[in-house]
């Protein structure tokens, strides 16, 4: 049996150009049948990650301490659409 394939490009609200291609058939068939079980299609639950940030090396900045030759950074970041971050 020849199934229809459908192409449905993949998009992303950020970006002008597609993410991908998916490449499918869609099957109707009735909810009591046991010949194709149900998947679960949910997105899996949010999970919290810490994320840490090591700087090896920096360019043109001074060094604030003329004994070692090192200075101290304070460091200001922003991931994604969360709000920015400072060191301590």
């Amino acid at each position: 049996i020849h199934k229809p394939i459908e192409h449905r490009q993949l998009w992303n609200p950020t970006s002008r150009q597609p993410q991908g291609l998916l490449q499918m058939w869609v099957d109707a068939v009735e909810q009591t049948n046991k010949t194709f079980p149900v998947w679960d299609i949910n997105q899996p639950p949010s999970q919290e990650f810490e994320v840490r940030i090591v700087v090896w090396k920096v360019q043109d900045i001074p060094p604030g301490d003329d004994f070692t030759d090192q200075s101290d950074l304070f460091v200001k970041m922003k991931l994604g659409d969360h709000d920015w971050r400072e060191t301590d």
